[in-house]
């Protein structure tokens, strides 16, 4: 066991704090200092072998020669922070999938929203309006259907392992060409997302943020969705094309859209409160269920969020290798 100082650079309450001490190993020295900027970073990074924090930049690596590891303790990495590590060959850059059930859980709440229709009937009989319930068009069966997961990582991987409780047929889109099995579910490179898209009728889109995916699911790929395909976004908002979208589910070109990732954020905690999460107002139709970049917030999030890490950091120390690296040619 080797002796490795570690800063923690986020938020951390007194509670949880003496929980990350309490799961590390020995000889792992740990500092806890919440920096809100890489600025902030920046002025006490120096001395660390392994930094936790979710952006940093060229000053910021400037002023810590010894770094040998970044932990971004979540999915993704901000395009600024990737830029300076990629400057950096001799840090090695880690990110967290502690997220990955969390947002397969919310994936299928909206899913399940969406399919019965609960929002829009919540909002009819909070108005005392029976009207429909006995209609035909109350919501759709899931039983016997496919669902499609575009970005079979951590998280598409635990979104499909929960549909055979719902008798679906999980389907995966991957990044690397050609066709596997990864237990009974199918999947396919980026050649096989057409014929995909024209049988699903689940869709979820669970891509990170990278060029490479700006913009992937667009105007083509959504004109391939049949009129009853429900559509859900758990990924990042700008990985599907926003007018395209909108605009389907306006004509009613497909059935429902389930948002968690948006294209429009707040800047500062003086916005959050008055933010429109869309140029275009998704807001006003009733076939829509929208959430606020929320998957992951339950109780008890930071402690999951700590333990994940503390693996992280445990492995380093026993000279292990970590999981979770960060290809940064990629972006994830």
């Amino acid at each position: 066991m080797t002796d490795l100082r570690v800063l923690y650079a986020l938020e951390i309450t007194p509670e949880d704090e003496v929980y990350f001490r309490s799961i590390i190993n020995d000889g792992i020295e740990l500092e806890c200092m919440h920096c809100k900027t890489p600025e902030d970073l920046a002025d006490v990074v120096e001395g660390f072998e392994v930094v936790i924090a979710g952006r940093a930049n060229r000053e910021t690596l400037k002023k810590a020669p010894g770094l040998k590891w970044f932990i971004v303790p979540w999915a993704g990495i901000n395009r600024r922070t990737r830029d300076a590590l990629l400057e950096r060959p001799d840090i090695t850059v880690l990110n967290s999938h502690f997220n990955a059930g969390l947002v397969a859980e919310h994936t299928w709440a909206l899913i399940l929203a969406c399919a019965k229709r609960i929002v829009e009937y919540h909002g009819r009989l909070s108005r005392g309006d029976w009207a429909r319930e006995m209609g035909e068009d109350g919501g759709v069966g899931l039983d016997g259907k496919t669902l499609v997961i575009i970005g079979y990582g951590t998280v598409g991987r635990a979104v499909a392992a929960r549909a055979p409780a719902f008798g679906m047929t999980a389907l995966g889109v991957r990044r690397t060409p050609g066709t596997a099995c990864d237990g009974d579910v199918k999947v396919t490179g980026p050649e096989g997302l057409e014929d995909l898209l024209k049988s699903a009728d689940v869709v979820v889109a669970c891509l990170p943020d990278t060029k490479d995916t700006e913009g992937l699911v667009g105007e083509f790929e959504i004109r391939l969705l049949g009129p009853d395909t429900i559509f859900i976004n758990v990924g990042r908002g700008k990985s599907v094309n926003e007018e395209a979208l909108f605009t389907a589910l306006k004509e009613g070109r497909i059935r429902s859209a389930g948002l968690d990732t948006w294209y429009n954020y707040s800047t500062g905690d003086d916005e959050r409160r008055c933010t429109m999460p869309s140029n275009l107002p998704f807001w006003e139709m009733e076939n829509v269920v929208m959430s606020p970049h929320r998957a992951t917030y339950i109780e008890g999030r930071e402690q999951i969020r700590i333990r994940d890490v503390a693996e992280k950091i445990n492995a380093i120390a026993r000279g292990s290798t970590p999981p979770d690296i960060v290809d940064l040619s990629r972006g994830y």
